[in-house]
């Protein structure tokens, strides 16, 4: 049997044609899941900060380099473009030492930040969420209108038509006897 190849700009795709297996949300989620997959290293093990450093010139993900002799201080992070592309981009790699250095650095100065500027981060806090009760009750007071607004027109239609009825605008089933 001879396979025939046809190339993409030949394709006709007919999108919402079948019925959905699966619900729009679900496969977005899982399209999300896809883009976001990491893998094992060799030895098996999950980098942590994969996917979250990037190469500061091209933009490119830095990707851990390690083997299975080499003591910790060793291992490190080289740039995609330049690994897979020689002279796409600068030889450079930053140690994983020094990356979890500045990490811990940041990590520590967050909560050292929050004490000294305490009474800041609480008026932020305290303005964030007043300014959200306070959009809140405006959607409220809008709904609230509208409803108003809503039931005085229907009452008006109710006592526009209680009054046809007595005035005997309309038919009754007794007066087509």
């Amino acid at each position: 049997m001879k396979q025939m190849q046809n190339a993409p700009e030949h394709w006709q795709i007919f999108e919402n044609h079948h019925e959905a297996i699966i619900d729009q949300e679900t496969f977005d989620i899982v399209q999300s899941i896809r883009e976001g997959r990491r893998r094992l290293t060799p030895m098996g093990e999950m980098p942590v900060l994969s996917r979250m450093l990037f190469c500061a010139d091209c933009g490119a993900k830095l990707y851990q380099v390690r083997h299975r002799g080499w003591e910790h201080d060793k291992e490190h992070f080289v740039c995609a473009t330049y690994r897979k592309i020689k002279g796409g981009c600068s030889s450079h790699q930053i140690r994983n030492v020094v990356v979890e250095e500045v990490l811990l650095d940041e990590i520590r100065r967050i909560p050292a930040y929050a004490r000294e500027h305490e009474d800041e981060l609480v008026e932020m806090a305290m303005s964030k969420s007043a300014t959200a009760l306070n959009k809140s009750q405006r959607e409220g007071k809008r709904e609230l209108e509208q409803a108003t607004t809503r039931i005085s027109k229907l009452d008006t239609i109710i006592q526009k038509l209680y009054e046809d009825n007595i005035e005997g605008k309309y038919l009754t089933r007794d007066s087509l006897k």
